[in-house]
Order: structure tokens, then C-alpha cells, then sequence
């Protein structure tokens, strides 16, 4: 009954943002302080949110992942340490990006998905060739001799929104211009050379490569961001962790500690 404020397009990007972010509770905190997980973490046992929660030591407070219905003691799921997951779901993140053709491939994906048309700028294509049809029509009136008022101001108007709809097709096509595959393997890879020295680092490489995670007591389950990017890792297999000559927290695989 009322004009949109907003395109559809917005609208629907505005809400999937609100979806992702429903459970978000700890987004308020510091970047330090805050479970960078929140948000795609999941209980594998009855499917609840996992979220963050702490506790207090003799001289040191300390952090964890628990399941919601675990806290009410209805899911058999274990506390896990904050740090020791966070590390090592960005360490599955890292070998990611250390398969090379693996990455060639999402670039390929990514450039291939670029070409499809847009659906607003299919309808805008539409819109102006139903519009210049009409003021073709109109314009073959007026040179049959057929000039009014009417038609004056008609013919001012189809002008004025044809002017209107090429503005808004070039500006989709701004919008949807077609990056090349180097440069989005380039992109891809720069997450790379990200030195993981603070929370924002993680959680950059997080909401960009990690779709969910499913936790359970001895594994988790991790969707990746790309087709067949699942993979389960067993913390029987990680009892190491993170290798100390390779310590997560100073720089990322790929490079050697003190690279810019």
C-alpha cells in the first residue's frame, strides 16, 4: 500500500545481515574480548547455538565455547577452550589457503558467477526497451501529424525516464563490473600474509571463508565457503596443536615469522 523506501535488493541484503546476526550477542564487546566463532558455531549434538562463556580461576580468568542447552543440562556437550578452537579453525582456514589449486578453483568459480546477468539489470534492459517502444510509437504519431498537448507532455515524460533508466543500467554495470580471475586469486591469497597477531586478523579470515561449524567433544564439523568445503578435524588427531615453530598467533603459514 506505500512506496518502498528501500530497492528489494537492499531489503533482502539487510535482512540476511540480520539473520547472520541474530545470535551475535557478544558484537558489542571489544574485538579482543570478543568469541569470533559466535554466530557459526553449533552444537552437533542437538543443533543449539554455541556461545561463549567464561570463568574464574585462582590468579586467571578463563574463556570457552559451550553449548546453550548444555548450560541448562540437556546436551551432553563439553566446555572447550576458547583459544585452542578459535586456532585451530583458523589453521584449517590457513591450509586452505595453502592449496593452491584449490584456490585457482574458487577464483574460477568466483569469475564464472560474476557473468551471470543480474536480475535488476535484466529488468532494467526490459524496462527501457518497453519504453522505447512506446516512444517510438508515440514519436511516429507525432510525425503522422498527430502533436497535442497530451502527446507533448507524453513524449517529455518517456524522455525523462528513458534518461532515468540508462542512468540506473550504467550504474548496475558499475556495480556488477566483472573482476578478472589473477585478481581474485590475488585477493584470496593476500588473506594469507595477514600477520594473526589480534582477534580482527581471525576474525577477518572467519567471515570470509567460514560458512559453520558444527562441535561435538572429540571433533568438529567445518563448512567452508565453497563447494565440497567440508571437513571434519578429530582432536585425537591435534593433540599437538599448533606446532610451536609455526605458533598461529605470530604469523600465518605461508609466510617465514618477521616477512612483511
Amino acid at each position: 500500500a506505500f512506496p518502498p523506501l528501500v530497492s528489494e535488493e537492499v531489503f533482502k541484503i539487510c535482512r540476511q545481515r540480520l539473520d547472520a546476526n541474530k545470535h551475535k550477542c557478544g558484537s558489542y564487546r571489544k574485538i579482543e574480548d570478543r568469541f569470533i566463532l559466535t554466530g557459526k558455531i553449533f552444537c552437533g549434538y542437538c543443533g543449539t547455538t554455541v556461545s561463549g562463556t567464561g570463568g574464574t580461576g585462582h590468579t586467571q580468568v578463563y574463556h570457552y565455547y559451550q553449548c546453550n542447552s548444555a548450560k541448562k543440562r540437556n546436551c551432553p556437550h563439553k566446555m572447550i577452550g576458547k583459544k585452542r578452537l578459535e586456532d585451530l579453525v583458523v589453521k584449517v582456514v590457513l591450509e586452505l589457503l595453502n592449496d593452491v589449486p584449490l584456490v585457482k578453483r574458487i577464483s574460477k568459480t568466483c569469475f564464472a558467477l560474476q557473468k551471470q546477468k543480474s536480475t535488476k539489470l535484466s529488468a532494467l534492459q526490459k524496462e527501457q526497451k518497453q519504453n522505447k517502444k512506446e516512444l517510438d510509437n508515440l514519436l511516429n504519431a507525432i510525425k503522422a501529424g498527430l502533436f497535442t498537448k497530451s502527446t507533448k507532455t507524453e513524449l517529455e515524460r518517456l524522455e525523462n525516464q528513458q534518461e532515468v533508466i540508462e542512468a540506473e543500467i550504467a550504474k548496475e554495470k558499475i556495480n556488477n563490473a566483472v573482476v578478472p580471475t589473477d585478481q581474485i586469486e590475488a585477493w584470496i591469497l593476500s588473506f594469507a600474509k595477514i600477520k594473526l597477531t589480534t582477534s580482527e586478523h581471525k576474525q577477518k579470515l572467519i567471515d570470509f571463508f567460514v560458512n559453520s561449524i558444527f562441535l561435538y567433544n572429540d571433533k568438529f564439523v567445518i563448512m567452508l565457503n565453497f563447494k565440497g568445503g567440508e571437513k571434519t578435524i578429530r582432536f585425537d588427531d591435534l593433540n599437538e596443536g599448533i606446532k610451536k615453530e609455526h605458533p598461529i598467533d605470530e604469523c600465518s603459514s605461508l609466510l617465514k615469522c618477521g616477512e612483511p
